[in-house]
């Protein structure tokens, strides 16, 4: 590699750390044997016309950067139900309100199926000890009643 710096990526209007940083990285792995120049006038045909390099597996990546495409978020979101799933409660007087309003936000939770409150359900970390919730076609660790002791 042709010794390429920032300072250089700079003077031909590679202004964003994030562009620049991206273009050493890929510079540095794939293009070892070219020189300063080369890769200059490589990165100002990338900047100039950026659609051109979107097909290169190499430049791509700076291509994408440089018209501002983002990747898409590699997770999926969802939000919670208006109304909470049923849940059966069993002793409910003696059920602190702590427990049962967190039971009720596990039961808003998309993947819930049904809930249970036993009679001596108090706040634990995830799920009221002595809370039980179903799921429809997911696991959930910390839906399962835990507490320091």
């Amino acid at each position: 590699m042709g010794n390429l710096r920032t300072k250089d990526l700079s003077k031909i209007g590679y202004h964003n750390d994030q562009l620049r940083s991206l273009v050493i990285g890929i510079i540095s792995k794939n293009f070892k044997h070219h020189s300063k120049q080369q890769l200059l006038d490589l990165l100002v045909d990338i900047k100039n016309d950026p659609e051109a390099f979107l097909d290169d597996e190499l430049t791509s990546k700076i291509a994408e950067k440089v018209i501002g495409k983002t990747d898409a978020p590699s997770f999926k979101t969802f939000a919670l139900r208006d109304e909470p799933v049923y849940c059966k409660t069993y002793g409910g007087k003696g059920i602190e309100q702590s427990a049962k309003k967190q039971m009720e936000l596990a039961n808003m939770l998309p993947v819930s199926v049904q809930g249970a409150l036993m009679p001596d359900a108090h706040m634990g970390f995830g799920l009221p000890i002595g809370g039980v919730l179903a799921a429809n076609n997911a696991v959930i660790p910390y839906a399962v009643g835990m507490d320091i002791g």
